[in-house]
């Protein structure tokens, strides 16, 4: 994970990180959210699923519901330097019920930003981050779709291993029996 994250800037020549702790600042909240949007790209496999929105007062409601429980919430963002845009995203969430565990909130990065490592250099960053100044946390947990082939290769590179499928299943009403 430290070459990764050694070799971020030369893989990802024209970006840069931002973090934030627990809260988005209001001056990159509405291009963050867009940026979060890129989770609707996420694979599906043959789920037939709404893209989801959500607005600055959605998100705030979000960010006041964790802060109730103690939840701490850490944000990696890649920036191009080139025009600001936000790129890619990477979250860990951690609240004191489980202190041992970080649950990674959201992992992507945009079509046209794609194949610079960004997911690597951010993954890996937090990685570090959760090892050097959290070191009560035994577990980060992600998810993912097993049809997502570029984040299980990051996943399996970094050493996560499986720890338990969910299967969705759908049922569209209108080929349902009554």
């Amino acid at each position: 994970m430290e070459s990764w994250v050694r070799d971020g800037s030369q893989r990802a020549h024209g970006y840069e990180l931002l973090s934030w702790d627990d809260t988005v600042p209001d001056e990159h909240l509405g291009a963050f959210l867009d940026l979060l949007l890129v989770m609707n790209d996420a694979p599906t496999d043959d789920l037939e699923l709404n893209d989801f929105t959500i607005s600055p007062g959605q998100w705030r409601d979000v960010q006041a519901q964790a802060a109730a429980v103690g939840q701490q919430r850490w944000f990696l963002v890649a920036r191009r330097s080139s025009d600001g845009a936000l790129a890619a995203l990477h979250d860990l969430a951690w609240v004191p019920a489980f202190p041992q565990v970080m649950w990674t909130g959201s992992t992507g990065v945009r079509r046209e930003d794609r194949g610079h490592a960004l997911g690597k250099w951010l993954k890996a960053s937090m990685t570090l981050r959760v090892l050097a100044e959290r070191p009560g946390v035994s577990d980060i947990r992600t998810d993912n779709a097993t049809s997502n082939e570029a984040m299980l290769s990051i996943n399996h590179a970094m050493g996560y291993r499986p720890l338990f499928a969910i299967r969705h299943w759908e049922l569209l009403v209108e080929k349902s029996q009554a």
